[in-house]
C-alpha cells in the first residue's frame, strides 16, 4: 500500500482509536487500563509516523522551507505546552474541573490546534499534493474528535463547561 493510502486510512482510523479510548474512559468515569493508555499511545504515534514518513518521501531540502520547521515547531511547542497544562488530557478527570489557563485561555483544544499546526508546517516542507490531503483528513478527523469531545464535556462538566464554550474558540484563536 502506498503510504498516501497508508496516511489516509491510518488518520481517521487512529482518531477513531483516540475517540472510543475517550468514550470508555468517560463511560466509566476514568478508570485507567494499560490497554486504553497504550491504545491511545499507538493511535497519536501511528498518526504523527504515517504524516511523518509521507512528508519525507516528498521533501526536497530548501531554504525556502526554513519557515515552514518553524511553523512545525511552534505546532509542536503548541501541543506539548497544551498537554502539559492539562492534566486530565490522556485519563479524563471531572475533580480538576475545566482547564482555563495557558493555551486553554484562547481555544478549547490546543493539543490538536499545535497538531494541526505542526502538520502544517511540515506541509511547507513537503509541498505535495499528497500532503496536502492527508492534512485535510487530519484536519477532518481531529474536527469530529473536538465536537465529540465537547459534547461529552457539556455532559460531565455542565455548565462550567457551556460558560467555558463561547468565550474561546474551538482551534483557532478569534476564528475557529
Amino acid at each position: 500500500m502506498s503510504r498516501l493510502r497508508a496516511a489516509l486510512v491510518t488518520m481517521p482510523v487512529a482518531t477513531f482509536a483516540i475517540g472510543a479510548v475517550y468514550a470508555f474512559q468517560y463511560r466509566t468515569r476514568g478508570i485507567v487500563h494499560q490497554s486504553l493508555v497504550l491504545t491511545h499511545f499507538l493511535a497519536v504515534s501511528s498518526i504523527i509516523g504515517s504524516y511523518w514518513f509521507l512528508c519525507l518521501e516528498h521533501y526536497r531540502p530548501t531554504k525556502c522551507q526554513y519557515p515552514g520547521w518553524a511553523t512545525f515547531l511552534a505546532g509542536s511547542g503548541l501541543f506539548w505546552y497544551g498537554a502539559l497544562r492539562h492534566k486530565a488530557s490522556l485519563i479524563p478527570d471531572e475533580r480538576l474541573g475545566v482547564v482555563m489557563n495557558g493555551p486553554y485561555r484562547y481555544i478549547r483544544h490546543p493539543i490538536y490546534s499545535g497538531g494541526l499546526l505542526g502538520a502544517f508546517g511540515l506541509l511547507g516542507v513537503a509541498p505535495a499534493w499528497q500532503v496536502l490531503v492527508t492534512w485535510i483528513t487530519l484536519c477532518s478527523s481531529l474536527w469530529v474528535l473536538a465536537v465529540f469531545e465537547e459534547r461529552e464535556m457539556v455532559t460531565r462538566q455542565g455548565e462550567a463547561y457551556q460558560q467555558y464554550q463561547p468565550r474561546t474558540r474551538r482551534l483557532i484563536p478569534g476564528l475557529l
